[in-house]
């Protein structure tokens, strides 16, 4: 009897050293990105039965450890200033790999490693789709690269500009305005328009130019105004309802290309009739043109939905992936394998 007593009480002790150290793991982890805490289940050993009736006389022999558990409840979040750090709010993991295999992870402080890749902390390479270079997402899940990708240049099409050219000007008065236009490969090319005041009425010249090496461009007639200073005729004819003025520009590198001016649209939805001609000093309010030069990905945001999309050196903003999450009936089936990562 005294040797059944001690087993039983040397049980409970092995029983709290393992409640101990797994009570020091989450304490020691606590500040552990992703860490889930663990758990200790306990449950009595068979009784020894000393005889008699049916389920009586029955001395217990101890306990045993039957699981260590996980909790996965969800934990709270932090605000960081890295834009690639996640969060999932809910169920499922990160999916991470590299040569050994895939894994799965809650920890979504990732960052972009010298070839582009968004990685975690120990170099595992985040899982998702892709993207191709219209934003359009692959169907293939693998490595995300966010690093080794360009955005490809524009060519201008179209170009507004919004000013006033003074109603009161003398005849012979100039007045300029430029705007950075693009060619097929990106070179940027000033494309100016000088205006000349004509003797007759509210009306004036226009005639387009680039910089002296660049080549020539085409481009000129005339414009004139009505008697409360807004636009009537365009190159001799009453202003239409769509009415756009061509310009042709030599390619500085890339082929020659021709740029519309957008001075009269007479669309409800989007209606343009950007130059004036009132009494005013003549100035520039607003330019706009469709076209960009090339550039490289300066910074990256993930959205609510996981969507990568990354904002260029040039202005623009694509989408470059899609993060992935996996979820499993029972995580806590899960294989613990260190540097928070679990494995199937």
């Amino acid at each position: 009897m005294t040797l059944s007593s001690l087993y039983s009480g040397v049980s409970g002790i092995n029983a709290a050293g393992f409640t101990m150290s797994v009570i020091g793991n989450n304490i020691a982890n606590s500040e552990t990105v992703g860490f889930k805490a663990g758990y200790t289940s306990f449950a009595d050993i068979l009784s020894q039965s000393l005889g008699g009736t049916v389920g009586g006389n029955q001395v217990g022999r101890g306990v045993n450890l039957t699981n260590i558990g996980t909790v996965f409840s969800q934990g709270s979040f932090e605000n960081t200033t890295n834009g690639t750090d996640l969060a999932i709010d809910g169920d499922g993991f990160f999916m991470v790999a590299d040569d050994t295999g895939t894994y799965y992870t809650r920890a979504g402080n990732f960052l972009i490693n010298d070839e582009g890749y968004l990685v975690n902390p120990s170099g595992f390479k985040l899982q998702g789709y892709g993207a191709d270079s219209r934003g359009d997402l692959l169907s293939t899940v693998g490595d995300i690269n966010v690093g080794q990708i360009s955005s490809a240049p524009q060519v201008t099409r179209e170009f507004r500009i919004a000013a006033n050219l003074d109603g009161a000007a003398a005849t012979g008065e100039t007045y300029s305005t430029t705007i950075t236009v693009y060619d097929s490969i990106g070179q940027s090319i000033p494309l100016t328009i000088t205006f000349t005041k004509l003797a007759t009425g509210n009306a004036w010249d226009y005639e387009a130019s680039i910089p002296t090496g660049m080549g020539t461009a085409t481009g000129s007639g005339s414009i004139e105004f009505d008697d409360d200073g807004n636009l009537a005729m365009i190159d001799g004819a009453a202003a239409a309802a769509d009415k756009d003025i061509v310009i042709d520009l030599p390619g500085t590198g890339g082929a020659d290309f021709t740029v519309r001016w957008d001075l009269w649209n007479d669309d409800a939805s989007a209606p343009t009739r950007d130059v004036t001609g009132y009494a005013a000093a003549s100035n520039t309010t607003f330019l706009y043109q469709d076209g960009y030069s090339p550039g490289s990905v300066q910074a990256v945001s993930v959205d609510q939905d996981g969507r990568i999309v990354g904002l260029f050196t040039n202005g623009q903003t694509r989408t470059l992936g899609q993060v992935l999450l996996a979820d499993f009936i029972s995580p806590w089936g899960l294989t613990k394998m260190g540097r928070s990562l679990y494995a199937e």
